[in-house]
Order: C-alpha cells, then sequence, then structure tokens
C-alpha cells in the first residue's frame, strides 16, 4: 500500500522545517533516529544487508555526521536507508521539499532504452528537447546513472530508472556524489548529443515554475490523463482497454463501480479480449483491488489471449498487488516492462522526518506475500518484453499497447493452473532477480 504522500507529511513536518534552515552541520541526531525507527518498524532490516554490515554502515555514518554539508549528507543519508533494499523504505525530499529542495533544473528528463534524454524544457531551453545526455560537468551518463542509482531504495534497478529522472533536476544530488559544479546554485554543464552533434548547455536551478513544453508534437491519448481509471472499447478490435493509473477512489465513482461497469460492459457486449493498463500506477489502497481480481476471474475474457496487463517501471505497491494476484489466478499475459515492485514485497510505510536536516522519509512496516512463499523474483518480468524506447515516445507511438493489440495466442493454448503461473518460462530468471 502507498497512499497519496504530501497531505500526509504536513503534520510531521511542520516542526523540523523550521530546525533545517538553520545552519546545523551535526546530523548525528538524524542517523540515530533513522536507524532506531528501521529497527522498530520495518519487518525485516536485515533481510538484504546482513546486521554486521548495518552496523558497520552506521558507525562510518554517525563519525561522519559531524561535519557534513547537507548536499554530502543527503546522499549519505539516501544509501543508508537504500541498504534496505525495498521501494518503500526511501528518503523523500521532493514531495515536502526542506529549504534546500527550492531550486530545480527547468528541464524534464527521462531513461529510455537509448539513453537518457531531454523529455521537456521552458521557453528559454526549447533548442535543448530532444537532445540525449552524454555527460554532465564532465562525468559520463553512465557514472551519473550508477551513482543515482546507489542512493535509490528499490526492490529492483527498475525503481530507481523510475525516480533517476526526479533526482536529476536537483542539484543537491549531483553537488553530494561529487558530480556537481561545485555549488547548486552554479550552472551545471551538459554534454549533448541533438541530431548527430555534440553541444554543451550550462543549465541553472531556479525556483520558479515555469510551464515546460514537450518535446514531441503530439500523442494520442486513449483516456484522459486527468482519470484515475478509464476505459474505451478500440475499433474494429473487439478488444476493451482500460487503464487503472493509481489504487485509489475517484470523486465520481469508486474503483469497484468502475470495476463493475468495466466488467458489465465486456459481458454485455462480448467483448472477446481486455487489455488492462497499469503502467502508471504507483500504488494506493490495496484493499481496493479486490473488485478487480474477482471480475477478470469471472469474465469471459479470462483464457488464453484474452487477457493483457501492461506493466512498467510504475507498477509498484497496491499495483503490484493487483499484479501478483492476477498473475496467480487468470491466464493473463504480462506485455511492456518490469515492474518496479516485487511480487512478495514489503510496503504500508510510515512517514517521518529527520529532525535536524528536515528531509521527509519513508519507512515499510508491512510484508505483503501475494505469490508463493518460496517466490523469490524481485521483479515480474513481462511475458511479452517491450521496451521504452525514444524513438517511440518521439513519434507518439505506445509499443506495449501495439504489441498487445496485435498479439495472437496459437490455437489450442492450454489453460495453466494458476498456482504454478509464477514458475512459467518467462519468470526463469528474470532481469535483476539474483541467480
Amino acid at each position: 500500500m502507498f497512499r497519496a504522500l504530501p497531505a500526509l507529511f504536513a503534520l510531521v513536518l511542520t516542526a523540523s522545517l523550521s530546525v533545517s534552515a538553520t545552519a546545523q552541520t551535526d546530523y548525528r541526531v538524524d542517523v540515530e533516529q533513522f536507524y532506531q525507527q528501521l529497527l522498530e518498524n520495518h519487518p525485516a532490516p536485515y533481510a538484504r544487508t546482513s546486521q554486521a554490515a548495518w552496523e558497520t554502515h552506521y558507525t562510518d555514518l554517525m563519525a561522519a555526521a559531524q561535519s557534513m554539508s547537507e548536499d554530502e549528507f543527503l546522499v549519505r543519508m539516501s544509501g543508508f536507508a537504500a541498504l534496505v533494499g525495498d521501494g518503500h523504505t526511501n528518503l523523500l525530499p521532493f514531495y515536502a521539499p526542506p529549504e534546500s529542495f527550492a531550486n530545480r533544473l527547468p528541464v524534464r528528463f527521462d531513461v529510455f532504452e537509448e539513453g537518457v534524454f531531454i523529455t521537456h524544457t521552458t521557453a528559454p531551453l526549447a533548442h535543448l528537447a530532444g537532445a540525449k545526455i552524454t555527460a554532465i560537468n564532465g562525468h559520463a551518463i553512465e557514472t551519473i546513472v550508477a551513482e543515482f542509482s546507489a542512493v535509490i531504495g528499490s526492490d529492483n534497478p527498475q525503481w530507481a530508472k523510475r525516480w533517476l529522472p526526479t533526482l536529476l533536476t536537483y542539484p543537491n544530488y549531483l553537488e553530494g556524489l561529487q558530480l556537481g559544479a561545485g555549488d547548486r546554485n552554479a550552472p551545471q554543464q551538459f554534454e549533448l548529443e541533438l541530431e548527430g552533434q555534440t553541444i554543451f548547455a550550462d543549465i541553472t536551478a531556479s525556483a520558479a515554475r515555469a510551464p515546460l513544453a514537450e518535446a514531441r508534437s503530439s500523442v494520442s491519448e486513449l483516456i484522459d490523463p486527468a482519470l484515475i481509471y478509464g476505459f474505451t472499447e478500440l475499433p474494429d478490435t473487439d478488444t476493451v482497454y482500460a487503464v487503472y493509473r493509481e489504487v485509489a477512489d475517484s470523486e465520481d465513482e469508486t474503483v469497484a463501480q468502475f470495476a463493475a461497469r468495466l466488467f458489465a460492459y465486456i459481458e454485455d457486449n462480448q467483448i472477446d479480449r481486455l487489455i488492462f493498463d497499469i503502467r502508471e500506477n504507483g500504488g494506493g489502497n490495496n484493499y481496493l483491488n479486490q473488485p478487480f481480481l474477482h471480475g477478470m476471474i469471472a469474465s469471459r475474457v479470462n483464457r488464453p489471449g484474452g487477457l493483457y496487463i501492461l506493466t512498467g517501471r510504475m507498477t509498484f505497491s497496491a499495483a503490484m498487488n493487483i499484479a501478483t494476484r492476477t498473475e496467480r489466478h487468470t491466464q493473463a499475459l504480462f506485455v511492456g516492462e518490469d515492474t518496479s515492485g516485487a511480487p512478495n514485497h514489503y510496503g504500508d510505510p510510515t512517514f517521518g522526518a529527520l529532525p535536524v536536516s528536515g528531509l521527509p522519509y519513508i519507512m515499510s512496516t508491512l510484508f505483503w506475500q501475494d505469490s508463493q512463499p518460496d517466490d523469490q523474483r524481485n521483479t515480474l518480468t513481462p511475458d511479452i518484453q517491450v521496451a521504452v524506447r525514444w524513438s517511440d515516445w518521439v513519434e507518439g507511438r505506445d509499443a506495449a499497447l501495439e504489441t498487445a493489440i496485435r498479439h495472437q495466442v496459437p490455437d489450442g493454448t492450454e489453460v495453466v493452473s494458476p498456482p504454478a503461473r509464477w514458475a512459467r518460462a518467462s519468470q526463469v530468471n528474470p532481469r535483476g532477480a539474483p541467480e
């Protein structure tokens, strides 16, 4: 379960933000509080990192915390939290930003199969739209990605890929990782590849929030992006496409009401296929998921080739609960990218803020075993893998959806026993899973 964060942070941050604005350089209290909270709240703090290793990191961090800059402490503390090895235990300063996070780079990035690209810019930087990043401040983008990934707590590498673009807009991380310009308010030099040419651009963070324009002219949205969920019948395909972007009731309709409406439409109109899109779903209240699961199990589309689930790097938390349960109890085929959540995962985070730095954090409190108890996968790998490519994005194409629409299951395909589906061929040694 992963609820909306800003409102929940409001109360716990009221006192801490006033403290963080003062000139504090000794962060030992923050380290001690976080570690004690971890031991008290997390179901298995030593599951990924041994107790001996934890103690060594704790001792080293406590010694260094007496004389760190804000940015150094940010990345050291983020790396400390990442030792837990789950995506629900993390520092999240960008949700309720302390004063030091006021400035952001006036661009937006994303990670594609071909590399990291600038996808959105303000008007003055429009000439950089669509550029591929090759280096920042003289450091290769591969180094940048590796260093950032090490300070993002995750179930698997997909979660770091999902959050890298956000962290990269804050120079605090570049400076703390010793990859910056030497001052978070100074211009950060980007080496870019654009239209076959290498160019350099100095980009400076600002507190201004000017509108960002997208680096593509148009994109076809089948379901209004403002809606949490919705569905439409695709012309000439006998297929319904449904999107489920958040596990939460909307103002106009509950999840249960939407599920009932979706499956009634499928039955009333004798629909043969359902494509269920949870690529943008980062979670919510997983107790709301049950109507979808029951609807899929009972539906006429629950057969080989009748039910497709689209997953990606944002499929996490409560979205993983519905993905894993659907995997176990239906004949769904999964299409797209690996999920960022593990089938069995830690979740239901508690929220807090470190007293000296004011940095907000979340921390897992429960273990969710939605798959078999011996399921060691750290991701759900799609049966049909479709990479997120820059070439598709810039053209406004949805390759995963197109693949699901075109896909045909061979005649005579047998129904797979639901209890055995987690061990099917596509799940053997998925990317990122332990050998």
